[in-house]
């Protein structure tokens, strides 16, 4: 890939989980296509420590799901 087709691949991926993410307070289906991102052991690191697992990394999401 060239730098101008890696920016688009990252571009349509960051667009579409933006639009996922806005969608998925109201849309159950948009929710469950964002969760599916994520593996059960997801690790993210945002601040000092990361956080592992779906429960961690996503729990706004899961929270709206659960409303």
């Amino acid at each position: 890939m060239t730098g101008t087709e890696t920016e688009t691949a990252v571009d349509t991926v960051i667009d579409r989980y933006a639009g996922l993410s806005d969608r998925a307070v109201h849309d159950d289906s948009a929710l469950e296509e964002l969760l599916a991102w994520f593996a059960a052991e997801a690790a993210v690191r945002v601040g000092p420590e990361p956080v592992r697992g779906l429960q961690a990394v996503a729990p706004p999401l899961i929270l709206c799901s659960e409303i």
